[in-house]
């Protein structure tokens, strides 16, 4: 198959996560080197290596974004951008000053350096799409299959991979969801547990229901001296999923968001979200695969300020809710999702340095209410829940009297 035919068919109905993905990509960044800006990085920033233009950079993102939309063909687009870069003075060899080094830096805009940002950046922006779709459709299509493109051009490091399959929630894919380097062709396709079972492929193949396990090498990072352990077959700078990462990205830039409207306006658009037609299976895939922190519960200012917090916004993180599943596994995602009213109907709150303990006591036969712990961080920056469970019948009557004597206290 051709680059022309392979693009036309990667383009036919861009997805709208696709073109979400590109949209939150917002931030414009001057860099000067590939390693400037690392793997997740990616999905909140913008950048074109060398390129210190910030015009021309907007203008790439906007052409790169028309084109996910399905607004502008990759003919259109190296037409556009040669332009733009030739009335610029920057079509063809430039030098620029790299402030880190201070040194002088080579750089060369040419038809294939334009190839190799729009094959880059679509690939990327559809793999985030599909990404979003793959979770959605979870419950019917809970793996996820590997698949090249079969033919000479494909990496023989990429080879192995060819028909491995695994639930979708593999460690595997943390690493392994393709673009894995630049120009890579291959792809993530959903199957039911039943075409799992089967053990085939559509074409026959056999599947693979096991990650094949081919170690990691050492890469150092020149910008920034880091060393990392990246998987072999991967090129350095790619072994992330930007699907996951975008979601981990949207749920922060989402619990940045509350946490600068005011108290009752920042409450009300945290319960609407938590509230949604779509909230439980959006968490419940969270739940699955957790990437980032998702948002709980909105704390009223006054018990804000006994634990010295300063972000009202109290989320969730992946390694608690890996330990709520582990301790708690009986708490549906429908309760999680329920937490504001928790703290709102507490009839026992108690404060540990800088936590505060919750208590709703429930009088059903089956349920005797729940306890929620929140913390803030050291700087009071980050407020997480870091307990959330059940209460017994007996453990309610018990804190029912603990209560009753509190407020006999008070008055």
């Amino acid at each position: 198959m051709s680059d022309a035919t392979d693009f036309a068919n990667m383009m036919k109905l861009p997805p709208a996560e696709a073109v979400a993905y590109m949209v939150a990509r917002g931030r414009i960044e001057k860099t000067f080197n590939w390693q400037d800006l690392w793997a997740e990085e990616h999905t909140r920033s913008f950048t074109v290596s060398r390129l210190a233009h910030a015009d021309l950079l907007q203008t790439f993102r906007d052409k790169i974004t028309a084109s996910v939309k399905g607004d502008l063909s990759r003919r259109d687009f190296m037409r556009d951008m040669k332009s733009e870069l030739q009335k610029a003075g920057w079509w063809g060899e430039n030098q620029v000053l790299d402030p880190q080094t201070g040194k002088m830096l080579s750089t060369t805009f040419d038809a294939s350096r334009l190839k190799l940002i729009y094959d880059t950046n679509i690939r990327t922006a559809q793999a985030a799409g599909r990404w979003q779709r793959f979770e959605s459709t979870r419950a019917s299509h809970p793996y996820l299959r590997y698949v090249t493109k079969r033919d000479e051009r494909v990496r023989v490091s990429h080879r192995v991979f060819d028909n491995v399959t695994l639930p979708i929630d593999d460690p595997f894919w943390h690493s392994h969801t393709p673009p894995l380097g630049y120009r890579c062709r291959c792809r993530l396709v959903a199957m039911s547990k039943g075409d799992f079972e089967a053990g085939q492929a559509p074409d026959g193949t056999p599947l693979k229901p096991a990650a094949p396990n081919l170690g990691t090498q050492e890469f150092i990072n020149k910008r920034t001296g880091e060393v990392t352990r990246v998987p072999v077959g991967i090129t350095p700078g790619f072994g992330y999923n930007p699907g996951a990462a975008f979601l981990a990205n949207q749920l922060k830039m989402t619990a940045d968001k509350l946490a600068g409207l005011s108290p009752p306006l920042g409450r009300a658009a945290l319960e609407a979200i938590n509230s949604g037609a779509d909230a439980e299976q959006a968490f419940s895939a969270w739940r699955a695969n957790p990437q980032g922190n998702w948002p709980l519960a909105f704390l009223a200012l006054d018990d804000l300020s006994l634990i010295q917090g300063k972000n009202p916004v109290a989320s969730l993180s992946p390694e608690t809710i890996a330990k709520q599943d582990r301790k708690h596994v009986e708490m549906t995602d429908a309760e999680y999702l329920q937490a504001q009213s928790v703290i709102d109907q507490a009839q026992i709150k108690a404060q540990e340095q800088n936590s505060l303990i919750y208590v709703q006591i429930k009088d059903t036969p089956d349920l005797g209410g729940y306890v929620l712990v929140v913390k803030a961080t050291q700087t009071g920056k980050g407020l997480f829940v870091t307990s959330y469970r059940r209460l017994s019948r007996k453990e309610a009557a018990r804190d029912r009297e603990i209560a009753r004597l509190l407020n006999k206290q008070k008055k």
